[in-house]
């Protein structure tokens, strides 16, 4: 709908300037601007260097090699294990206190063959994978959905 000149359109909290009304650009910029404030955002996955450093080391590294640091969740037992055989195929098991960690996540589209894979002490392997598990309940992430990724304490 056309918002006439003649007409003066009142916004709560504008600036109507010396006319003490808005001109139609004047009303656009202000929903324009209103829209960008509520946009909704990302959730942001912080990885912490201090707990735990292994995986956050790799997913660092990952990161500063050209991997996303935005990634889109998938759902599903099946594909999660098929990404994370992909991720895996021709790497070499570690000793039996530490474990193969992949950046991205099996759990993401972006995982699976080419992900950056490291090992990692096994109880950091499992730290991390119930953080991931807290993210996507907190945020009710569910297949599609992207977030970020961030390491904090770098």
């Amino acid at each position: 709908q056309q918002h006439s000149t003649a007409e003066p359109v009142w916004v709560h909290n504008a600036d109507y300037g010396e006319t003490g009304h808005l001109t139609d650009q004047q009303y656009l910029a202000v929903l324009k601007s209103r829209a960008r404030n509520t946009a909704p955002r990302r959730p942001v996955l912080d990885i912490s260097r201090s707990q735990p450093p292994g995986t956050a080391d790799n997913i660092a590294s990952a990161i500063q090699s050209g991997h996303p640091s935005t990634l889109t969740r998938i759902e599903g037992r099946s594909q999660i294990r098929a990404q994370r055989r992909a991720a895996l195929r021709g790497q070499r098991a570690p000793d039996s206190s530490q474990s193969l960690d992949e950046y991205p996540f099996a759990s993401v589209v972006e995982g699976g063959a080419g992900a950056q894979v490291g090992p990692v002490p096994q109880i950091e392997q499992n730290i991390q994978g119930g953080q991931l598990s807290s993210f996507y309940q907190k945020y009710n992430l569910r297949q599609g959905d992207q977030f970020d990724v961030r390491i904090v304490d770098y």
